[in-house]
Protein backbone atom coordinates (compact mmCIF):
# COMPACT_ATOMS: atom_id res chain seq x y z
CA UNK A 1 0.00 0.00 0.00
CA UNK A 2 2.49 2.52 0.79
CA UNK A 3 4.60 1.73 -2.37
CA UNK A 4 1.43 2.20 -4.55
CA UNK A 5 1.45 5.67 -2.51
CA UNK A 6 4.98 6.59 -3.39
CA UNK A 7 4.30 5.85 -7.35
CA UNK A 8 1.06 7.88 -7.36
CA UNK A 9 2.82 11.16 -5.53
CA UNK A 10 5.40 10.69 -8.48
CA UNK A 11 3.08 10.77 -10.92
CA UNK A 12 1.33 13.35 -9.51
CA UNK A 13 4.56 15.12 -8.68
CA UNK A 14 5.51 14.23 -12.48
CA UNK A 15 1.69 15.94 -13.73
CA UNK A 16 2.55 19.01 -12.19
CA UNK A 17 6.15 19.50 -13.51
CA UNK A 18 4.37 19.40 -16.92
CA UNK A 19 1.81 21.50 -16.43
CA UNK A 20 4.49 24.15 -15.23
CA UNK A 21 6.87 23.65 -17.97
CA UNK A 22 3.51 24.09 -20.32
CA UNK A 23 2.40 27.44 -18.97
CA UNK A 24 5.98 28.42 -18.64
CA UNK A 25 5.82 28.70 -22.28
CA UNK A 26 2.47 29.89 -22.88
CA UNK A 27 3.59 32.87 -21.14
CA UNK A 28 6.80 33.92 -22.92
CA UNK A 29 5.36 32.80 -26.23
CA UNK A 30 2.37 35.20 -26.21
CA UNK A 31 2.94 38.20 -24.25
CA UNK A 32 0.38 40.87 -22.63
CA UNK A 33 -1.42 43.26 -24.30
CA UNK A 34 0.71 45.85 -22.35
CA UNK A 35 4.05 44.64 -23.19
CA UNK A 36 3.16 44.18 -27.03
CA UNK A 37 2.14 47.78 -26.78
CA UNK A 38 4.90 49.16 -25.28
CA UNK A 39 6.98 47.34 -27.41
CA UNK A 40 4.84 48.81 -30.40
CA UNK A 41 5.44 52.32 -28.64
CA UNK A 42 8.73 52.21 -28.09
CA UNK A 43 9.62 51.23 -32.31
CA UNK A 44 7.38 53.50 -33.68
CA UNK A 45 9.10 55.87 -36.49
CA UNK A 46 6.02 57.73 -37.69
CA UNK A 47 5.09 60.21 -34.98
CA UNK A 48 4.87 63.43 -37.24
CA UNK A 49 3.13 65.71 -34.08
CA UNK A 50 5.05 68.80 -33.90
CA UNK A 51 7.87 69.07 -31.00
CA UNK A 52 7.50 72.35 -28.76
CA UNK A 53 9.58 73.48 -26.48
CA UNK A 54 7.91 74.86 -23.53
CA UNK A 55 10.23 77.59 -21.62
CA UNK A 56 9.84 78.59 -17.66
CA UNK A 57 8.02 81.54 -17.19
CA UNK A 58 9.61 84.45 -16.30
CA UNK A 59 7.98 86.97 -13.93
CA UNK A 60 8.91 90.55 -14.10
CA UNK A 61 5.57 91.84 -13.17
CA UNK A 62 6.26 92.92 -9.60
CA UNK A 63 2.91 91.73 -8.51
CA UNK A 64 2.29 90.40 -4.91
CA UNK A 65 3.49 86.49 -5.43
CA UNK A 66 -0.31 85.27 -4.74
CA UNK A 67 -1.25 86.97 -8.46
CA UNK A 68 1.81 86.67 -10.34
CA UNK A 69 1.36 82.56 -9.25
CA UNK A 70 -2.10 82.98 -10.61
CA UNK A 71 -1.41 84.36 -14.04
CA UNK A 72 1.32 81.69 -14.64
CA UNK A 73 -0.74 78.86 -13.30
CA UNK A 74 -3.37 80.30 -16.09
CA UNK A 75 -0.72 80.49 -18.72
CA UNK A 76 0.28 76.69 -18.09
CA UNK A 77 -3.23 75.52 -18.18
CA UNK A 78 -4.28 77.49 -21.13
CA UNK A 79 -0.55 75.98 -22.74
CA UNK A 80 -1.43 72.34 -21.92
CA UNK A 81 -5.04 72.41 -23.12
CA UNK A 82 -4.65 73.98 -26.22
CA UNK A 83 -0.79 71.80 -27.08
CA UNK A 84 -2.79 68.47 -26.00
CA UNK A 85 -0.86 65.44 -26.26
CA UNK A 86 -2.69 63.92 -29.28
CA UNK A 87 -1.49 66.51 -31.56
CA UNK A 88 1.99 67.84 -29.78
CA UNK A 89 5.16 66.94 -28.25
CA UNK A 90 4.84 69.37 -25.68
CA UNK A 91 8.59 69.61 -24.01
CA UNK A 92 8.37 71.76 -20.48
CA UNK A 93 9.47 71.29 -16.27
CA UNK A 94 12.01 68.86 -15.70
CA UNK A 95 12.39 67.28 -18.97
CA UNK A 96 14.31 70.77 -20.22
CA UNK A 97 15.28 72.98 -17.02
CA UNK A 98 18.72 71.56 -16.96
CA UNK A 99 19.32 72.39 -20.24
CA UNK A 100 18.03 75.93 -20.13
CA UNK A 101 20.10 76.57 -16.76
CA UNK A 102 23.07 75.37 -18.52
CA UNK A 103 22.90 77.65 -21.81
CA UNK A 104 24.62 80.58 -22.08
CA UNK A 105 21.77 83.31 -22.48
CA UNK A 106 23.02 86.84 -22.55
CA UNK A 107 19.87 87.48 -20.71
CA UNK A 108 17.50 85.03 -19.55
CA UNK A 109 14.95 87.24 -19.05
CA UNK A 110 14.69 88.36 -22.37
CA UNK A 111 16.23 86.12 -25.02
CA UNK A 112 16.88 86.62 -28.99
CA UNK A 113 15.88 84.92 -31.43
CA UNK A 114 19.32 83.37 -32.56
CA UNK A 115 19.31 81.87 -28.80
CA UNK A 116 15.58 80.36 -28.86
CA UNK A 117 16.55 78.84 -32.24
CA UNK A 118 19.52 77.37 -30.67
CA UNK A 119 17.73 75.96 -27.84
CA UNK A 120 15.30 74.55 -29.63
CA UNK A 121 17.67 72.62 -31.91
CA UNK A 122 19.37 71.30 -29.21
CA UNK A 123 15.97 68.92 -28.40
CA UNK A 124 15.46 68.60 -32.06
CA UNK A 125 12.20 70.78 -31.62
CA UNK A 126 9.58 72.18 -34.30
CA UNK A 127 9.05 75.52 -32.15
CA UNK A 128 9.57 77.10 -28.95
CA UNK A 129 7.86 79.33 -27.18
CA UNK A 130 8.75 81.79 -24.38
CA UNK A 131 6.47 83.67 -21.92
CA UNK A 132 7.34 87.08 -19.07
CA UNK A 133 5.07 88.83 -17.49
CA UNK A 134 6.43 92.11 -17.45
CA UNK A 135 5.48 95.30 -14.40
CA UNK A 136 1.74 95.78 -14.23
CA UNK A 137 -0.42 98.23 -12.22
CA UNK A 138 -3.47 97.99 -10.21
CA UNK A 139 -5.96 100.25 -9.36
CA UNK A 140 -8.78 100.11 -6.29
CA UNK A 141 -11.87 102.29 -5.84
CA UNK A 142 -14.61 102.45 -4.32
CA UNK A 143 -13.84 101.21 -0.96
CA UNK A 144 -15.28 102.44 2.39
CA UNK A 145 -17.32 102.06 5.56
CA UNK A 146 -20.45 101.10 4.93
CA UNK A 147 -21.98 100.20 1.85
CA UNK A 148 -20.51 100.80 -0.97
CA UNK A 149 -19.24 99.55 -4.45
CA UNK A 150 -16.00 97.99 -4.68
CA UNK A 151 -13.98 97.65 -7.81
CA UNK A 152 -10.54 96.45 -9.01
CA UNK A 153 -8.32 97.05 -12.26
CA UNK A 154 -5.59 94.66 -13.12
CA UNK A 155 -3.20 95.99 -16.41
CA UNK A 156 -1.20 92.99 -17.42
CA UNK A 157 1.64 93.25 -19.79
CA UNK A 158 2.76 89.86 -21.29
CA UNK A 159 5.56 89.15 -23.67
CA UNK A 160 5.51 86.38 -25.82
CA UNK A 161 7.34 85.03 -28.37
CA UNK A 162 6.47 81.67 -30.19
CA UNK A 163 9.69 80.60 -33.24
CA UNK A 164 9.90 78.34 -35.90
CA UNK A 165 13.27 76.49 -35.12
CA UNK A 166 13.99 74.83 -38.66
CA UNK A 167 12.80 78.04 -40.38
CA UNK A 168 14.92 80.10 -38.18
CA UNK A 169 11.83 83.28 -37.45
CA UNK A 170 9.56 84.30 -35.13
CA UNK A 171 6.11 83.24 -35.59
CA UNK A 172 4.83 85.29 -33.29
CA UNK A 173 6.78 87.94 -31.13
CA UNK A 174 4.69 90.89 -29.32
CA UNK A 175 3.89 92.09 -25.37
CA UNK A 176 0.66 91.91 -24.96
CA UNK A 177 -1.52 94.09 -22.33
CA UNK A 178 -4.86 93.48 -21.80
CA UNK A 179 -7.14 94.78 -18.14
CA UNK A 180 -8.87 92.51 -16.25
CA UNK A 181 -11.46 93.78 -13.59
CA UNK A 182 -13.03 92.27 -10.64
CA UNK A 183 -16.22 94.56 -8.41
CA UNK A 184 -18.39 93.51 -5.80
CA UNK A 185 -19.89 94.85 -2.80
CA UNK A 186 -18.09 96.35 0.02
CA UNK A 187 -20.15 95.67 3.83
CA UNK A 188 -18.25 97.38 6.58
CA UNK A 189 -14.49 96.80 6.31
CA UNK A 190 -14.94 93.50 4.45
CA UNK A 191 -14.23 93.80 0.28
CA UNK A 192 -15.37 91.25 -1.70
CA UNK A 193 -13.10 92.18 -4.56
CA UNK A 194 -10.78 89.51 -6.18
CA UNK A 195 -7.49 90.79 -7.98
CA UNK A 196 -6.63 87.21 -8.16
CA UNK A 197 -9.91 87.31 -10.76
CA UNK A 198 -8.84 90.52 -12.17
CA UNK A 199 -5.21 89.22 -12.72
CA UNK A 200 -6.44 85.53 -14.15
CA UNK A 201 -9.52 87.57 -16.42
CA UNK A 202 -6.47 89.43 -17.88
CA UNK A 203 -4.37 86.55 -18.40
CA UNK A 204 -6.86 85.19 -20.28
CA UNK A 205 -7.11 87.48 -22.49
CA UNK A 206 -3.39 87.53 -23.20
CA UNK A 207 -3.53 84.31 -24.07
CA UNK A 208 -6.38 84.59 -26.26
CA UNK A 209 -4.13 87.17 -28.39
CA UNK A 210 -1.74 84.86 -28.55
CA UNK A 211 -3.41 82.08 -29.96
CA UNK A 212 -4.80 83.68 -32.80
CA UNK A 213 -1.47 84.56 -33.52
CA UNK A 214 -0.38 81.34 -33.50
CA UNK A 215 -3.53 79.37 -35.27
CA UNK A 216 -2.45 79.58 -38.66
CA UNK A 217 0.19 77.61 -38.32
CA UNK A 218 -1.95 74.48 -36.62
CA UNK A 219 -5.36 73.34 -37.37
CA UNK A 220 -6.39 74.87 -33.78
CA UNK A 221 -8.90 77.03 -32.20
CA UNK A 222 -7.44 80.21 -30.84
Amino acid sequence: MNLFNQINQKKLLLIALLCLLFLTNFVYANPTTDEYNFNFKFNQQDDTRPKVVFLPIVDRSGLHKKYSTAAIETINERVEKQFSADKFILLKGEKIDKTVKEFPFENYDAPVLNELIALGKKFDADYIMFFSLEPIKAGASGFGIGVGAGKIKIDLAMKAKYVDVKKGEYVFNQVLAEQGSSSAVTIGIFGGVSPKHATVEATNKCMDKFFAGIAGIYKINP
